[in-house]
């Protein structure tokens, strides 16, 4: 065993770019597969970060004219929703998007997500500092995440 060992090193040691290349491979895919298994876990795998992540659903709409599915909804469906409800515990919407920002005398966009009051209760989130805001505060209140 220790002679074969011996012959294996002394082979890499003559064939230098033979060991560069054979090190280089290994390296490239004993990462790749790491990168991969590690977003993998982190998406699919580990739980969700919030209470019952089996109980919350996505409501969306579907046009009569063109038969064209979407995740969103208007405004007034939501409370038409919200009103004739029997079904659902709680309700709550969300939109994404950007504002300018503006620090230090530097403008850039910061990504959004305009959400009503229900939002935070409907999947149990609690601040870090602080306290989240409700519905009679539309459009007065900011959150903000280091996310």
């Amino acid at each position: 065993m220790r002679a074969d060992l011996r012959q294996a090193i002394l082979s890499l040691i003559r064939s230098r770019s033979f060991a560069l290349i054979a090190i280089l491979t290994l390296a490239l895919g004993i990462g790749s597969a790491t990168a991969i298994f590690t977003v993998v876990d982190a998406v699919l795998l580990q739980p969700l970060g919030y209470k019952d992540p089996e109980r919350i659903v996505s409501i969306g709409t579907k046009s009569s004219d063109t038969g064209r599915a979407t995740t969103r909804i208007t405004g007034g469906d939501l409370v038409d929703l919200r009103n004739e409800n029997a079904l659902f515990e709680a309700f709550s919407s969300y939109q994404g998007g950007e504002v300018g920002v503006q620090l230090a005398g530097r403008a850039e966009f910061a990504g959004t997500y305009f959400v009503n009051g229900a939002f935070f209760p409907v999947f149990g989130v609690k601040p870090v500092a602080g306290r989240l805001f409700d519905d009679s505060e539309a459009g007065r209140t900011a959150i903000i995440s280091e996310a």
